[in-house]
């Protein structure tokens, strides 16, 4: 009878790296504003499939050091923290919710995904259902997207005084059929 154990996601070692400056780093990730996070090859291979695949010498990101990242600069670092600490700033967290569902999804960031996605249903209500039945359906957050249904079809009435749904919904027209096939 063994105990299923997660893994713990803080490491002294990579945190004491992280709170030290970063020295010796030897990758950049540039965000979409054009800001430079410096990480570790090494430390970045361990975080998803995505970036040991990215970091191989095959591919041209992992000859030259640098690769793009698809996110402003406040997740960028926001992402190199929860790497290298297990922690995001929670104000900045909060600020960036569905841009951090995105990446995490994106780059198969599993534990990332895991908190945010948590964080995210911690603050499910009628305002931002729509947002994150739209955001847990395009970035394959199921838990999220089945309790913001949930709430949508609930709340229907309050969706139509939003006057932006129609547009919101525009390219997930099979989303909406789907919340609105109620058994």
């Amino acid at each position: 009878d063994q105990a299923v154990k997660t893994p713990s996601l803080k490491s002294w070692v990579l945190e004491s790296i992280f709170k030290d400056g970063m020295e010796d780093t030897d990758f950049t990730l540039v965000c979409n504003d054009g800001v430079e996070v410096p990480v570790h090859k090494v430390v970045m291979k361990g975080t998803s499939e995505f970036f040991k695949a990215m970091i191989k010498p095959g591919h041209a990101e992992g000859q030259e050091g640098v690769s793009n990242i698809d996110c402003g600069s406040e997740v960028g670092h926001g992402l190199v923290s929860f790497v290298y600490t297990g922690v995001v700033d929670a104000s900045t967290l909060d600020k960036n919710l569905v841009e951090f569902l995105k990446v995490a999804d994106q780059y198969d960031m599993v534990h990332l995904k895991e908190k945010v996605e948590e964080r995210m249903l911690s603050k499910l209500n009628v305002s931002n259902m729509m947002e994150y039945v739209i955001a847990g359906n395009s970035y394959n957050a199921k838990r999220l997207k089945t309790m913001s249904q949930t709430l949508l079809r609930a709340n229907l009435g309050e969706l139509r005084k939003d006057n932006d749904w129609k547009k919101a919904f525009a390219s997930q027209k099979d989303l909406l059929i789907e919340i609105l096939d109620i058994e």
